[in-house]
């Protein structure tokens, strides 16, 4: 059986038209505003970290342009995106493992590779589907990856009640 927001593979949005919008030429056009009006100085180093708000576009979105703008047009083959759960609780980190992502601007492949490499490494790296079913804080950052980046694959993962040592 198929959780809520997934089909055949892709996980298809919780939030959009309500934290962006989901027409995709308005949302496209506002993101691109967003990068132009984030007046940054490229720092030549290359990103490793990136962090990222994860609210609406409204409140977060100009904010989080300025990170992005930081990563544009860079050559990114993988972005792992590391998102607090909101709603739903368990300890560790679910890694979604396999196929894509679905915004209004496109699919976003999964590195699945990668991702099942991750899940094991670790106990406490899991594939639980149910922690990204209502969450958002994944979903908010991958417009702005679509706008900036190109060829990339992504490694989502929601963070449960965590501490610093995973053995608890």
């Amino acid at each position: 059986m198929t959780s809520p927001g997934f089909s055949d593979n892709i996980k298809h949005p919780n939030v959009s038209g309500q934290f962006y919008t989901s027409n995709p030429v308005r949302l496209s056009s506002q993101i691109d505003t967003f990068l132009k009006n984030a007046a940054t100085t490229k720092d030549k180093a290359h990103v490793e970290v990136l962090i990222s708000p994860h609210a609406g576009y409204i409140f977060s979105g100009q904010v989080a342009a300025y990170a992005y703008k930081q990563i544009m047009g860079e050559p990114y083959e993988t972005v792992i995106i590391i998102a607090p759960s909101h709603y739903y609780g368990f300890n560790g980190f679910s890694i979604w493992k396999e196929g894509s992502f679905m915004t209004p601007l496109g699919e976003i492949k999964v590195d699945e590779s990668f991702a099942n490499e991750l899940l094991a490494k670790h106990e406490k790296f899991i594939y639980e589907p149910g922690a990204f079913d209502r969450e958002h804080s994944v979903e908010v950052q991958l417009p702005f990856l679509q706008k900036t980046l190109r060829d990339f694959k992504i490694v989502p993962i929601i963070a449960g009640q965590v501490s610093f040592d995973l053995s608890k």
